[in-house]
This record gives structure tokens, C-alpha cells and sequence, in this order.
């Protein structure tokens, strides 16, 4: 079977060799520039399957173009509320999140990441900002500079055996 991501490297692409190296299940990556590409041709048929984000691919979904097999956090996404977790499809301890943080320069003054920070937090946390948010397939997750750091840490911890597995090299 092939399974089509968005690039090599890519998350959708680490979340299927992350599959393959916790099940042993025989797929082979065929890489495409980006999620639409990818997409593209699994509805056309000329790959078995794609791995992508949600926001990616709900339109297809609720459109009947794919059909969703399962997510890969560690509950329901509520934008798929049918769609079962790996675990729940029975790959136990599959989890793979995609977050998107801010980042700044290291020698940004503590005050103003604070200021930073505390104003980002608020955004996502607004009713009509956080349910935009869900609506795309995404959960808000508002976290400060130590959660980031901590959530930074622990998947270059997760992943790194993955990308060296896989033989990933920067280009």
C-alpha cells in the first residue's frame, strides 16, 4: 500500500512512520509538495491513502471525497466526533499532535515574551476565536514560554528516533 503526505519530513509523514515503526505495517511514502497535491491524488485514486491534518482534509471528508479512519491525538477530534482515536482503532499508545507556536529570539526581555504571551493566550481563549478554531478541525492549545519548552522537548525526544529511522536529513 502507498500513503501520500505533504513532503518528506512533513508531520502527516512522521505520523505514518511512526505507524509503520509501532505496527510493522508494510506502507511506502510517495511525498508530494503539499497537502492539496496529496489529496488530489487520493481522490483520484492513484494512492491508497494519505496521512494529513484535519484543517487539510474536513472539507473532503464531510463532502464524501475520503473517508477518515482515525485520528491521532489521544481523544475524538470534535470537528469528527465519529472518527476513532488509533488507540481506539487499536493501535494503543499511537499519539501525534500537530501545534503551531510562537517563537522568539532568544534574548527576547522576559517581560516583553511575558506581554507577548499573555496576549496570544487571551486570543485563542476568546469564545468566537477558539470556536473558529474547532470549526477547521483544531482545538486551541494556549500555553506559555515553560509549556512550550516542555512540549518542545518532549518531541524532539519522540521523533528523533523516528527521523533517524527513517533517515531523514536537513537539506
Amino acid at each position: 500500500m502507498t500513503f501520500a503526505s505533504s513532503g518528506s519530513g512533513s508531520s502527516p509523514h512522521l505520523a505514518a512512520e511512526l505507524l509503520k515503526n509501532m505496527t510493522g505495517v508494510d506502507i511506502t511514502h510517495v511525498p508530494f509538495r503539499g497537502g492539496a497535491a496529496s489529496g488530489t491524488e487520493l481522490i483520484a485514486g492513484r494512492v491508497d491513502m494519505i496521512v494529513d491534518n484535519v484543517p487539510n482534509v474536513i472539507g473532503h471528508i464531510q463532502g464524501g471525497q475520503m473517508k477518515a479512519l482515525a485520528v491521532t491525538g489521544s481523544r475524538r477530534d470534535t470537528a469528527l466526533p465519529g472518527v476513532p482515536t488509533f488507540a481506539e482503532a487499536g493501535v494503543p499508545d499511537f499519539e501525534m499532535y500537530l501545534w503551531f507556536g510562537f517563537i522568539a529570539p532568544p534574548n527576547l526581555p522576559p517581560a516583553i515574551m511575558e506581554r507577548l504571551s499573555g496576549a496570544i493566550r487571551r486570543i485563542v481563549t476568546e469564545t468566537d476565536v477558539a470556536d473558529r478554531i474547532r470549526r477547521q478541525g483544531a482545538e486551541p492549545w494556549p500555553q506559555g514560554p515553560a509549556e512550550m519548552r516542555a512540549a518542545l522537548e518532549a518531541d524532539m525526544a519522540k521523533w528523533g528516533p523516528v527521523v533517524r529511522a527513517v533517515g531523514l536529513r536537513v537539506e
